[in-house]
Parts: C-alpha cells; sequence; structure tokens
C-alpha cells in the first residue's frame, strides 16, 4: 500500500470513528491486520500517521500494556488491541 492510500485509509477511519464517539477512538489488530489487509510496514507507517493525526487533534494514546483510564473505569490495552486513544 502507497503512503498516499494509508493516509487515505487514516482520514476514512478517522472521520468514521470520531462520528461514532470522538471521546474514545480503538484500532483493533483484527482491524489492522484482517479488515485493511496491512503489511508490517504499512502498520507501522498506519501506526506513525495515525498517532500523529490524533496528537494533533488532542487525544493521549495507548499501545499494548498502557494502563489508562476512561469514564472513571481503569482499563489497559489488550493484546488484540492496536491503539487506543482518548480525547483529553
Amino acid at each position: 500500500m502507497t503512503e498516499k492510500q494509508i493516509i487515505s485509509l487514516i482520514e476514512k477511519t478517522y472521520e468514521e470513528k470520531t462520528r461514532l464517539n470522538s471521546k474514545y477512538i480503538k484500532y483493533s489488530y483484527f482491524e489492522i491486520n484482517v479488515t485493511y489487509n496491512l503489511t508490517e510496514s504499512d502498520q507501522n507507517l498506519f501506526l506513525k500517521l495515525i498517532k500523529n493525526k490524533l496528537e494533533n487533534n488532542n487525544y493521549e494514546m495507548y499501545t499494548v500494556g498502557q494502563k489508562y483510564e476512561y469514564n472513571g473505569i481503569k482499563k489497559e490495552v489488550l493484546n488484540n488491541e492496536f491503539l487506543v486513544a482518548i480525547k483529553l
């Protein structure tokens, strides 16, 4: 996948996810690996670019194993989750 295609995918999924819940965004491994069929290098670029976009839009990001709190509930990013982002 080209960088342009990955950027387009990020824009599309970001819009869809923020429409559903603008305060909490989650990308699962199934979504990244199966639905979008990203190679490992594509995943790395996707992660880099989506983190940049989310950071620019005031999200705190968490990846596998990191702990976070959302709506007063303490959670941890699980192995089947690619990225969790919470609006500050």
